[in-house]
């Protein structure tokens, strides 16, 4: 947590350092209520959203994770498409997920490179013949015959 206590002293919430908590830390708790305040500041940004989500899916708070997967579709549908796609397969949604990765890849944008190791998709989904064939058609390097 070395690293997350120096980022948090420049800026408390900046949101890629709180996801990066969130994915650290057992006390989901205290994760929750750090996002609840850099949310509070920052409602605008997509990547509190999904680390909220998150947080909420990991401490078991179900309904809450599906507010803030709504709130998120509402206020940020064409800023986080490969985001989406990550909340749809994380909570077992994978025909969802993969008509996100479709829009993604039809948008051409970047993040769809790094949904093997920027994004916490699960490894079953990863392993999905249509998210293999659709990583394929953009010759993602993990995925090359």
């Amino acid at each position: 947590m070395g690293a997350y206590e120096s980022a948090a002293k420049i800026n408390p919430e900046f949101s890629a350092n709180l996801k990066n908590y969130v994915w650290c830390q057992k006390d989901y708790i205290k994760s929750i209520e750090k996002l609840k305040t850099a949310i509070s500041k920052s409602p605008n940004d997509p990547l509190l959203r999904r680390s909220i989500f998150w947080a909420y899916i990991k401490n078991g708070d179900f309904g809450l994770a599906k507010d803030q997967m709504i709130y998120a579709l509402d206020h940020f549908h064409d800023n986080m498409t490969v985001g989406f796609a990550e909340m749809y397969a994380g909570i077992g949604k994978n025909d969802d997920a993969i008509r996100w990765i479709k829009k993604a890849i039809d948008l051409k944008e970047t993040s769809v490179v790094f949904s093997s190791l920027g994004f916490n998709f699960p490894d079953e989904f990863k392993e999905d013949p249509r998210f293999v064939e659709l990583m394929k058609s953009i010759n993602h390097p993990l995925y090359v015959d």
